[in-house]
Order: C-alpha cells, then structure tokens, then sequence
C-alpha cells in the first residue's frame, strides 16, 4: 500500500495503525511514546504514521530505527501546509501548526479505515487492541472527556448543549471511513480557519465538528498525569481505581522534562521510557527552586482541600474573586 509515495503494510492481518505529529522540539517526547507504545504491545502488529512539515533528517533516522528495533514500521508523512493557511491560534500559549496535522488524516491516511491517534506528550502502559475492537459505527471518533471544563462561552461558541461533554484529542479512535463519508476534513478546517476566539486549537475544530458523534472512552486511556477527577465524574469505584492506579495512556500535557521540578507523576515513567529508546539526554534549564516545587505545593494544596472537603468552594470562591477583579 502506498501513501505520500511510501509503501507500508496492508491494514489487514490484525495490523493496528497509530498516528502522532512531532516536529524538532519534541523529539523527547516522541521517542516515549513510542518506544513505550511498542515495549506495552509486542503481541500486535502495529504500523506508525507521523504526520510532519519540517523534520531533521538525524530524528527522522533515530524514530525509524527505534522503531525498527520492535519490527514496527514507521512512515513518515509530509503534511501539505497549504490546506492550514490560516488556520487561527490563540493569543496566550499559541501552539504549532503541527496541533492542526490530525484534521488532515483522512486525505493522508486513504486506505486506512481507522487509526489511534496520540499526542506525542504521551505514555502507553497497556494493551491498546480493546480500542480496536470498539464497534464505532455512527462514531467519527472515540475519546475521554477533557479534564478541563469548559465554561460557558467556549461552550457556546461550539455549539455544544449544556448537558454533553467535551472531549480531549490528545488520544482518539479515529473512524476515517466515517470522515470521509462527512466530508469531515473539509468542515474542520472551515472551522479551524473561523475568525473567532480560539480556546483549543484543533480540539475545538473537533468537538464543533463531532458534537454528539463521539464515543466517550473511560477516563483510564487518557490519564492527565497532574489532574485529578472528582469522584462525581467516574461510573463507579473501577473506574476511578483504573484512572489512577492502571491507567492505558497518561498524558503529560504541559510536561516539560528539561525543567526538572519535583513531585511530577509518572515522571519515572518518562524517563524509563526516554532512556530505553536511545534518545540524547534532556538538556536541563535553570530554574527558580520556587518554579520547581511547584508541583508539590498544588499538590498538597489541593490534597488538604480535598481531604476536608473545601476544594469545590475554593473553586467556586476563586472564580468569584477572578470576576471580581475583572480578570474573566
């Protein structure tokens, strides 16, 4: 089968199909997801797709190889920039362009019927074929819930009715036989090009887009390796035991390993997995001590509230007080 003018293997014979974007600045993180992704599943046949603009030649070779080193095949796919010409991004904490790549895969990915996508700021602890079993048809894609909820005029802005969620696209099932049966590339970038206020990038293009034809996935395959679910959000206690004690895929989002802070979860993980791949050591940036505990401080804050029962007030009255002062 060829894609891009590169041959890979048939989608047939049990061959799961995993996609990311990356470009230089994380190469890191890359490299742990998938060398964790092949080290947690050496049972299946898995085929990798990165999704690229510009990429060095050395990390091209680095993420082939480790690759390699499991029998997976990785290909590599030169995203066509064109069609996200003016794409909007916010004004605080603007991402890349590459946080745009996943709108494109089913012009990309054309003879693939359904495909995992993971950011690269990812572990995978578990086995991933259960997704692959899911029944998603009527589904254009299956993900978890956001850990962040929305307020009411970003909800308002997609459209989304007050009693449905908001996903988070950092891990999705993607049917693409069902984009490409809806058009679907077509509607998301429209949207992703909207002047508007832009909250999420990609992922409000994806939830204005998919609201009400998504599959809500149990909170374990995307675990947000700092934030903590109330014990309201889970069905029941398996749930909220798997979440945080053997979740499938934990994100860290925000997660920077040159920082070196204290008290991050699942750090060890990240570095277990950045060190077997063979990737080049972090280079570590100076920090305040105060920026480094950082971590620990909210931590044990939130614990504190949490334990007497004060952490949704504090919620509320810090809310309270950010309107009070004109700051929302």
């Amino acid at each position: 089968m060829r894609v891009n003018g590169q041959e890979y293997m048939e989608e047939g014979n049990n061959i799961l199909h995993v996609g990311c974007s990356a470009d230089d600045n994380y190469i890191h993180h890359a490299a742990v997801m998938i060398c964790s992704l092949l080290e947690s599943n050496t049972s299946v046949r898995i085929c990798l797709h990165l999704l690229f603009e510009s990429l060095k030649e050395q990390n091209v070779e680095f993420l082939r190889n480790l690759a390699g080193r499991y029998g997976t095949e990785m290909v590599f796919h030169k995203v066509d920039a064109v069609k996200l010409e003016g794409v909007r991004f916010r004004k605080v904490r603007p991402l890349s362009s590459a946080a745009y790549y996943r709108l494109l895969l089913s012009s990309i990915l054309t003879d693939v019927d359904k495909v995992l996508y993971l950011d690269v700021d990812t572990a995978v602890l578990g086995d991933i074929s259960p997704l692959f079993r899911l029944d998603m048809d009527g589904y254009a894609l299956a993900a978890v819930k956001d850990v962040v909820p929305c307020f009411d005029d970003h909800r308002m802005s997609l459209s989304i009715p007050y009693d449905k969620d908001y996903f988070c696209s950092a891990v999705m099932l993607i049917n693409l036989e069902y984009w490409r049966e809806h058009d679907a590339e077509a509607r998301l970038i429209e949207f992703a090009k909207r002047d508007r206020i832009v909250y999420c990038h990609d992922q409000d293009a994806l939830n204005y887009v998919f609201k009400g034809q998504w599959f809500a996935l149990p909170p374990k395959w995307n675990r947000f390796h700092m934030d903590y679910i109330p014990s309201s959000e889970f069905r029941d206690y398996k749930d909220k035991f798997e979440y945080y004690h053997r979740p499938v895929i934990v994100h860290f989002s925000g997660y920077k390993p040159s920082y070196r802070c204290f008290g991050i979860r699942f750090e060890d993980v990240y570095e277990k997995y950045l060190e077997l791949s063979g990737c080049q050591p972090v280079s570590i940036v100076k920090v305040p001590l105060s920026d480094r505990l950082a971590p620990v401080r909210t931590y044990l804050f939130r614990k504190a509230l949490k334990k007497a029962g004060l952490y949704r007030p504090y919620l509320y009255m810090r809310l309270y007080l950010r309107h009070k002062l004109g700051r929302i």
